[in-house]
């Protein structure tokens, strides 16, 4: 876990010098959610768009069984990037306590929405597809 809030807080260094870079790879992270989120339909891989997630998931996960993909209650994204702040401060404060993480690191120190509230500010309101 040392090593994850390591890299979190590297990375938020690098997007800090490398600005377009950062803004160009979340936007396309938000077209992805997007995409991917249209491809739900009462929590499972059943949407409009489906079976083309499901054959990207086949490809380049694990899981190589697209009918497994098709009866799974399939996680939620949220299509503008948002992020469950509290539920990360919760598991941080978890691997704090269990000794998983040390120092002063906190969610808030590298947590920065700035770069996927530009991509939604450039990308415009989330429509589900076919609506």
């Amino acid at each position: 876990m040392r090593r994850i809030w390591w890299l979190a807080t590297a990375r938020a260094q690098v997007a800090k010098r490398k600005g377009d870079a950062a803004k160009s790879f979340m936007r396309t992270l938000v077209r992805a959610m997007r995409f991917y989120n249209d491809a739900l339909k009462d929590a499972r891989l059943a949407g409009p768009n489906a079976e083309e997630v499901i054959a990207i998931m086949v490809k380049y996960a694990a899981l190589k069984d697209a009918a497994t993909y098709r009866e799974i209650v399939s996680h939620g994204v949220d299509p503008d990037g948002g992020v469950n702040v509290a539920s990360l401060k919760q598991s941080w404060q978890y691997f704090r306590d269990s000794g998983q993480i040390e120092g002063t690191v906190t969610v808030d120190d590298v947590l920065d929405l700035s770069f996927v509230r530009a991509a939604v500010a450039g990308l415009g309101a989330y429509r589900p597809a076919g609506r």
